[in-house]
């Protein structure tokens, strides 16, 4: 291949787009492994791996794009910045607590991230406790082109770090998901500099109805339009009530936020004129009243998810019928006497914008109209068309259902039939057996995800039938019972799926791994045997590998 020229590889390598494919690109001689290396834009690298190690970013100078798993010094943090100066967003995993001679992304390796890489514009660090307040405050101070920080630290952030992303005029995306940020530390976050236009919030407990207080009567309420306070179950009716001061808001999310929000809030979210997209998720105390004051005040509405708000009846979904902008309506998870046909035919011949299998359902309706089949998409098990229902979904769920329903226990193998079926989670369903996962393994060739937490019945005859299986990337098996499965198992499943992700196997067992390839792809997430709590939603952030 030496008669064509860097230029005439590179196009090549422009055309070729699947992980597997561009690692065989590399693979046929040292001209195309470096041209392969000089045209690649988006990166994971691992911290002393047999995967592809820290060390290889030297082959990579013009990736764009990097995710690192696990940086353990400054050192690390350093290399990344003089090996990559072209980096435009990158995310860091680390896997150490911060001890106090001992930070990982400490002041001077972010420092150095935000000097080495001038073009740097979105920043994720991960890890419990992985960033101090002084390393926070130094990173935004040097990466001036920083659009968006995103924290998942589960770290308790101090006045002096978040006056400085609040005066960072570049930063408009600020996430702290779990944060321990509290109401104090919000307010001086929501007098800063007017620039954050999404700020997330997810489960920062902390935050009551006087942090809400904060953002609605700050500076941040004049450019914020999106908000997200999914988890944050202090806030009540009353700081619910302040949101209608911004005058920008696009996006709002107060998703299981608890039996505190109610109507009262409910109808005072509608004076929001500018929201586009509004979520709702498990407000059980929410009714048809707040749905008949969205559908009259908020003309701009395109997005509501009603998922679990058992409140919510067909009068209240037939008020949105006929308005001009809603192009998504969720109504998963509500009683089946709760609406009917009817109801559903008001929506669909009353929104012009619906899009095409817009409106979700999982209640047990026959749908006559074109305009309703087009625009509903049955999501149910309960049915005897259960198959004709689904057997077109890309991705199912049965988290959390009644596994003594006979309905359930005869429709279970059916799924299988689904030969479209991409991602599946049986999550907590504990009578699920290993012959429903040989039927899955056999008849799913798409699948790509399957989360059997908590699947008690489920042992390794089940997961090695899955040993072969072409598509199968991420497979979850956390709280099984040890005795179910062993080493043996996870080595079929390691050995046997060639598209198998890095870290994509998640269980808890007690297992000694020796094959390098099962140690790549098995993650350990041990939160059964330890003192503290842990959320597992950050379980990404955690390698827990030593034995007891």
């Amino acid at each position: 291949m030496s008669f064509l020229d860097d230029d005439v590889v590179g196009l090549i390598a422009d055309k070729v787009c699947e992980k597997d494919d561009r690692k065989s690109f590399s693979e046929v001689c040292k001209q195309w492994c470096r041209v392969e290396g000089l045209s690649r834009s988006s990166l994971t690298v691992y911290h002393n791996w047999p995967g592809l190690p820290l060390g290889a970013l030297t082959r990579f100078p013009n990736v764009v794009d990097l995710e690192v798993k696990y940086v353990r010094t400054e050192a690390d943090l350093e290399f990344i910045a003089q090996t990559c100066p072209r980096l435009e967003s990158i995310t860091v995993h680390s896997d150490i607590r911060i001890e106090s001679d001992d930070i990982v992304l400490g002041p001077k390796s972010l420092v150095a991230l935000g000097n080495g890489c001038p073009k740097l514009s979105k920043v994720k660090l991960v890890g419990r406790e992985a960033v101090g307040d002084s390393g926070v405050v130094t990173l935004v101070h040097s990466a001036r082109n920083l659009k968006a920080l995103v924290l998942a630290c589960d770290l308790w952030i101090s006045d002096e770090a978040l006056r400085a992303i609040g005066y960072a005029s570049s930063i408009s995306t600020l996430k702290l998901p779990g944060s321990r940020i509290k109401d104090v530390e919000l307010g001086v976050l929501a007098n800063g500099t007017p620039s954050i236009s999404t700020l997330e919030l997810v489960r920062c407990r902390k935050i009551t109805d006087v942090g809400l207080g904060f953002l609605a009567n700050g500076s941040i309420s004049k450019t914020l339009k999106k908000l997200v306070l999914d988890g944050c179950n202090k806030i009540t009716d009353t700081g619910v009530q302040l949101l209608r001061k911004m005058c920008s808001l696009e996006h709002l999310d107060l998703s299981n936020c608890g039996s505190r929000i109610s109507n009262t809030g409910g109808v005072a979210i509608s004076a929001i004129q500018t929201l586009r997209e509004l979520l709702l998720v498990n407000l059980q105390t929410v009714s048809n009243s707040t749905m008949v004051a969205l559908a009259w005040n908020c003309p701009n509405l395109e997005i509501l998810d009603l998922r679990g708000c058992k409140a919510v009846t067909g009068a209240g979904i037939r008020a949105f019928s006929g308005h001009k902008c809603l192009k998504r309506l969720v109504l998963l998870n509500l009683p089946f006497h709760n609406f009917n046909e009817a109801d559903l035919e008001s929506i669909a011949l009353g929104c012009p914008l619906l899009e095409s299998e817009s409106v979700l359902v999982d209640n047990v309706i026959k749908v006559v109209h074109d305009n309703t089949r087009r625009v509903v998409k049955f999501i149910s098990i309960f049915t005897p068309s259960f198959r004709l229902n689904i057997e077109q979904m890309d991705m199912y769920i049965f988290n959390n259902l009644s596994t003594e329903s006979s309905c359930f226990q005869n429709h279970r193998l059916a799924i299988s039939a689904i030969q479209t079926l991409k991602e599946l989670q049986l999550v907590d369903l504990q009578t699920v057996p290993s012959s429903t996962k040989v039927a899955l393994a056999e008849n799913c060739l798409n699948l790509e995800i399957l989360d059997l937490w908590d699947c008690k019945a489920v042992t390794g005859a089940g997961i090695r039938a899955f040993s072969g299986h072409k598509c199968l990337k991420r497979l979850v098996l956390l709280n099984l019972p040890y005795h179910n499965f062993d080493e043996v198992d996870l080595d079929s499943i390691a050995l046997g799926f060639p598209s198998l992700e890095s870290e994509s196997v998640l269980e808890n067992d007690r297992i000694e791994l020796v094959h390098y390839r099962t140690i790549i792809v098995v993650k350990f997430i041990d939160i059964f045997m330890r003192s503290f709590t842990l959320n597992v939603i950050f379980m990404q952030s955690f390698r827990l590998t030593e034995q007891v």
